[in-house]
Protein backbone atom coordinates (compact mmCIF):
# COMPACT_ATOMS: atom_id res chain seq x y z
CA UNK A 1 0.00 0.00 0.00
CA UNK A 2 1.52 3.11 -0.87
CA UNK A 3 -0.08 6.61 0.08
CA UNK A 4 1.07 10.36 -1.76
CA UNK A 5 3.67 12.44 0.36
CA UNK A 6 4.64 15.67 -0.57
CA UNK A 7 8.62 16.41 -1.82
CA UNK A 8 9.30 20.04 -3.08
CA UNK A 9 11.89 22.12 -4.19
CA UNK A 10 12.16 25.96 -5.04
CA UNK A 11 14.06 28.61 -6.27
CA UNK A 12 14.61 32.39 -7.05
CA UNK A 13 15.34 33.63 -10.05
CA UNK A 14 15.28 37.31 -11.47
CA UNK A 15 13.16 38.60 -13.90
CA UNK A 16 15.92 40.15 -15.88
CA UNK A 17 17.32 37.16 -16.25
CA UNK A 18 14.55 35.72 -17.24
CA UNK A 19 13.75 38.22 -19.94
CA UNK A 20 17.32 37.98 -20.89
CA UNK A 21 17.61 34.06 -22.05
CA UNK A 22 16.74 31.81 -24.20
CA UNK A 23 14.42 29.13 -23.23
CA UNK A 24 17.80 26.85 -22.01
CA UNK A 25 17.72 28.60 -18.79
CA UNK A 26 14.48 27.53 -17.94
CA UNK A 27 15.20 23.72 -18.96
CA UNK A 28 18.70 24.50 -16.82
CA UNK A 29 17.00 25.96 -13.85
CA UNK A 30 13.58 22.85 -14.24
CA UNK A 31 16.76 20.22 -14.26
CA UNK A 32 18.31 21.73 -11.42
CA UNK A 33 15.00 21.54 -9.48
CA UNK A 34 14.52 18.27 -10.34
CA UNK A 35 17.72 16.84 -9.88
CA UNK A 36 17.42 18.15 -5.71
CA UNK A 37 13.90 16.42 -6.08
CA UNK A 38 15.21 13.36 -7.29
CA UNK A 39 18.31 13.61 -4.44
CA UNK A 40 15.56 14.29 -1.55
CA UNK A 41 13.91 11.00 -2.95
CA UNK A 42 16.65 8.73 -2.63
CA UNK A 43 17.22 9.63 1.21
CA UNK A 44 13.96 9.02 1.48
CA UNK A 45 14.30 5.48 -0.29
CA UNK A 46 17.73 4.71 1.92
CA UNK A 47 16.78 6.19 5.28
CA UNK A 48 13.17 7.74 5.68
CA UNK A 49 11.74 7.19 9.00
CA UNK A 50 8.12 6.44 7.90
CA UNK A 51 5.45 9.02 9.01
CA UNK A 52 2.27 10.12 7.40
CA UNK A 53 4.85 12.39 5.78
CA UNK A 54 7.53 10.74 5.19
CA UNK A 55 8.20 7.62 3.31
CA UNK A 56 10.02 4.31 5.12
CA UNK A 57 13.45 3.57 3.89
CA UNK A 58 15.24 0.20 3.81
CA UNK A 59 17.28 0.87 6.42
CA UNK A 60 14.59 2.37 8.52
CA UNK A 61 13.07 -1.85 8.80
CA UNK A 62 15.11 -3.94 10.95
CA UNK A 63 17.34 -6.51 10.15
CA UNK A 64 16.73 -10.30 10.45
CA UNK A 65 19.23 -12.48 12.64
CA UNK A 66 21.57 -14.34 11.06
CA UNK A 67 19.84 -17.62 9.57
CA UNK A 68 15.71 -15.89 9.92
CA UNK A 69 14.82 -15.15 6.50
CA UNK A 70 11.22 -12.95 7.22
CA UNK A 71 10.17 -11.27 3.86
CA UNK A 72 9.36 -7.80 5.97
CA UNK A 73 12.32 -7.44 7.54
CA UNK A 74 16.05 -6.79 5.73
CA UNK A 75 18.25 -9.40 5.73
CA UNK A 76 20.57 -10.08 8.77
CA UNK A 77 23.46 -7.63 8.76
CA UNK A 78 27.15 -7.84 7.70
CA UNK A 79 29.68 -7.16 10.15
CA UNK A 80 33.38 -6.76 8.68
CA UNK A 81 34.87 -6.26 12.24
CA UNK A 82 38.32 -4.45 10.57
CA UNK A 83 39.48 -3.62 7.01
CA UNK A 84 36.22 -5.15 4.27
CA UNK A 85 38.50 -8.62 2.64
CA UNK A 86 37.30 -10.36 -0.53
CA UNK A 87 35.34 -12.75 1.77
CA UNK A 88 33.39 -10.50 3.76
CA UNK A 89 32.12 -9.08 0.44
CA UNK A 90 30.97 -12.07 -1.24
CA UNK A 91 29.17 -12.60 2.40
CA UNK A 92 26.32 -10.37 1.30
CA UNK A 93 25.65 -11.88 -1.71
CA UNK A 94 25.48 -14.86 0.12
CA UNK A 95 23.64 -13.59 3.28
CA UNK A 96 20.61 -12.60 0.11
CA UNK A 97 20.63 -15.77 -1.56
CA UNK A 98 20.26 -17.87 1.45
CA UNK A 99 17.36 -15.85 1.72
CA UNK A 100 15.84 -16.98 -1.92
CA UNK A 101 16.79 -13.38 -3.22
CA UNK A 102 18.70 -13.63 -6.35
CA UNK A 103 20.22 -11.47 -9.15
CA UNK A 104 17.86 -12.99 -11.61
CA UNK A 105 17.21 -9.39 -13.17
CA UNK A 106 20.38 -8.03 -12.84
CA UNK A 107 19.26 -5.26 -10.21
CA UNK A 108 21.72 -6.29 -7.31
CA UNK A 109 23.71 -3.42 -6.71
CA UNK A 110 26.14 -1.81 -3.73
CA UNK A 111 25.14 1.77 -2.45
CA UNK A 112 28.56 3.18 -0.30
CA UNK A 113 29.97 6.25 0.04
CA UNK A 114 33.22 7.34 -1.47
CA UNK A 115 35.38 6.35 1.58
CA UNK A 116 34.57 3.33 1.13
CA UNK A 117 34.56 3.50 -2.53
CA UNK A 118 38.58 5.42 -2.21
CA UNK A 119 39.50 2.37 0.47
CA UNK A 120 37.87 -0.89 -1.53
CA UNK A 121 39.89 0.98 -4.88
CA UNK A 122 43.22 -0.38 -2.60
CA UNK A 123 42.44 -3.70 -1.35
CA UNK A 124 43.22 -6.54 -3.54
CA UNK A 125 40.80 -9.54 -3.68
CA UNK A 126 43.44 -11.51 -3.25
CA UNK A 127 47.16 -10.91 -2.52
CA UNK A 128 48.58 -13.45 -5.88
CA UNK A 129 45.47 -11.54 -8.01
CA UNK A 130 46.04 -7.91 -9.39
CA UNK A 131 42.07 -6.69 -8.65
CA UNK A 132 40.39 -4.81 -5.90
CA UNK A 133 37.14 -4.99 -4.44
CA UNK A 134 35.95 -1.98 -5.85
CA UNK A 135 36.48 -1.96 -10.11
CA UNK A 136 35.97 1.38 -11.75
CA UNK A 137 37.15 2.67 -15.38
CA UNK A 138 37.94 6.71 -15.27
CA UNK A 139 35.44 7.10 -17.76
CA UNK A 140 32.37 5.41 -15.99
CA UNK A 141 30.42 7.19 -13.48
CA UNK A 142 30.01 3.70 -11.41
CA UNK A 143 31.55 1.14 -10.43
CA UNK A 144 31.44 -2.96 -9.88
CA UNK A 145 31.93 -4.91 -7.03
CA UNK A 146 31.63 -8.59 -7.76
CA UNK A 147 30.39 -7.86 -11.03
CA UNK A 148 27.80 -5.67 -9.74
CA UNK A 149 26.60 -2.42 -9.94
CA UNK A 150 28.58 -0.38 -7.10
CA UNK A 151 27.24 3.29 -6.17
CA UNK A 152 29.53 5.61 -4.22
CA UNK A 153 26.90 8.50 -2.50
CA UNK A 154 27.19 11.24 0.13
CA UNK A 155 23.22 10.26 1.30
CA UNK A 156 25.32 7.22 2.85
CA UNK A 157 26.47 7.83 6.37
CA UNK A 158 28.76 5.96 8.45
CA UNK A 159 30.29 4.93 5.49
CA UNK A 160 27.91 1.25 5.98
CA UNK A 161 27.67 -0.61 2.66
CA UNK A 162 24.34 -1.68 1.43
CA UNK A 163 23.59 -5.02 -1.01
CA UNK A 164 20.10 -5.19 -2.81
CA UNK A 165 17.90 -6.12 -4.91
CA UNK A 166 16.48 -3.03 -6.34
CA UNK A 167 13.87 -4.39 -8.44
CA UNK A 168 12.07 -5.14 -5.18
CA UNK A 169 12.39 -1.04 -3.87
CA UNK A 170 8.77 0.47 -5.39
CA UNK A 171 8.72 4.07 -6.04
CA UNK A 172 5.23 5.45 -6.67
CA UNK A 173 4.41 9.01 -8.01
CA UNK A 174 1.35 10.43 -8.54
CA UNK A 175 1.09 13.16 -11.74
CA UNK A 176 4.78 13.73 -11.82
CA UNK A 177 6.24 16.70 -11.60
CA UNK A 178 4.18 20.15 -10.74
CA UNK A 179 5.67 23.26 -11.37
CA UNK A 180 4.20 26.50 -9.77
CA UNK A 181 5.78 30.17 -11.23
CA UNK A 182 5.13 32.81 -8.79
CA UNK A 183 5.85 36.37 -9.80
CA UNK A 184 4.08 38.35 -7.12
CA UNK A 185 5.75 36.95 -3.55
CA UNK A 186 9.17 38.73 -4.53
CA UNK A 187 7.77 41.18 -7.07
CA UNK A 188 9.61 43.92 -4.93
CA UNK A 189 12.90 42.99 -5.71
CA UNK A 190 12.11 41.38 -9.20
CA UNK A 191 12.58 37.89 -8.32
CA UNK A 192 10.56 35.24 -9.66
CA UNK A 193 9.84 31.94 -7.06
CA UNK A 194 10.04 28.85 -9.32
CA UNK A 195 8.72 25.58 -7.41
CA UNK A 196 8.82 22.15 -8.61
CA UNK A 197 6.12 19.64 -5.88
CA UNK A 198 5.90 16.06 -6.32
CA UNK A 199 3.42 13.42 -4.94
CA UNK A 200 5.90 10.26 -3.68
CA UNK A 201 5.97 6.70 -1.46
CA UNK A 202 8.28 4.41 -1.70
CA UNK A 203 7.84 0.73 -0.60
CA UNK A 204 9.20 -2.44 -0.70
CA UNK A 205 7.95 -6.46 -2.00
CA UNK A 206 10.31 -8.02 0.11
CA UNK A 207 12.44 -5.92 2.15
CA UNK A 208 14.42 -9.00 2.78
CA UNK A 209 15.59 -8.08 -0.65
CA UNK A 210 18.24 -6.09 0.93
CA UNK A 211 21.47 -6.36 3.38
CA UNK A 212 23.96 -3.65 5.08
CA UNK A 213 26.96 -3.37 6.79
CA UNK A 214 26.50 -3.30 10.73
CA UNK A 215 30.08 -1.09 10.70
CA UNK A 216 31.71 1.02 8.52
CA UNK A 217 33.35 -0.70 5.22
CA UNK A 218 35.81 1.58 4.41
CA UNK A 219 37.92 0.72 7.85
Amino acid sequence: MLSPKLVAGSTVVSNQLIRQSSPDIENFIVRDISAAIATAVDQAALFGAGSATVPKGIMSFSANGVGSYSYGLRSANQTFGGSATWASVLGFEKTLEDGRIFNDDNSFAYVSSSATRTRWQQIAKVATFPEFLWQQRDDEPDGSVNGRRAVSSAQITGDIVILGKFSEMLIGSWLGVELNVNMHTRATQAETVITATMLIDVGFRYASGFTASADSGAQ
